[in-house]
C-alpha cells in the first residue's frame, strides 16, 4: 500500500496489517488509526479488548509514518476506549463516509 493511502483516512489494525473500510467503528476488540491531514495528527483508538500486539503495530506504524518528509510535523495520541475527551467524542460522532471505495473521511471541522 503506497504511504498517501494513509491521508485522511481510517484504519482497522489487524495481525495481517492495516484495513482500510472496516464494517464498524470503534469496537472494544480493535485498534484503529484515525489520520487527519487537517489536524496534522494521528489518532489510535485503542479497543479495552484489542490485543496488545495490534497496540504496538498502530503506534510503530504512527511512529513510522511522522518521520517521513510528507509527514513533518504531524503528531499522534493514543485515545483508550472510555477515556476519550469531549472533543474526541465529538470527532468519533462526526466521522462520515462518503461512500467511496476507499472511505475517506469527510473533514472534521466541527
Amino acid at each position: 500500500m503506497e504511504q498517501e493511502d494513509f491521508f485522511n483516512k481510517i484504519f482497522r489494525v489487524s495481525s495481517n496489517g492495516f484495513f482500510i473500510n472496516p464494517e464498524r467503528l470503534f469496537e472494544s476488540t480493535y485498534v484503529y488509526l484515525i489520520i487527519n491531514k487537517t489536524f496534522k495528527i494521528i489518532w489510535i483508538w485503542i479497543g479495552n479488548k484489542a490485543p496488545l500486539f495490534h497496540k504496538y503495530k498502530a503506534v510503530k506504524k504512527a511512529m513510522r509514518l511522522i518521520s517521513e518528509i510528507k509527514y513533518q510535523g504531524f503528531t499522534y495520541d493514543i485515545i483508550r476506549e472510555g477515556h476519550e475527551s469531549k472533543e474526541f467524542r465529538i470527532i468519533m460522532s462526526s466521522l462520515k463516509w462518503n461512500g467511496t471505495k476507499n472511505n475517506k473521511f469527510n473533514d472534521l471541522h466541527t
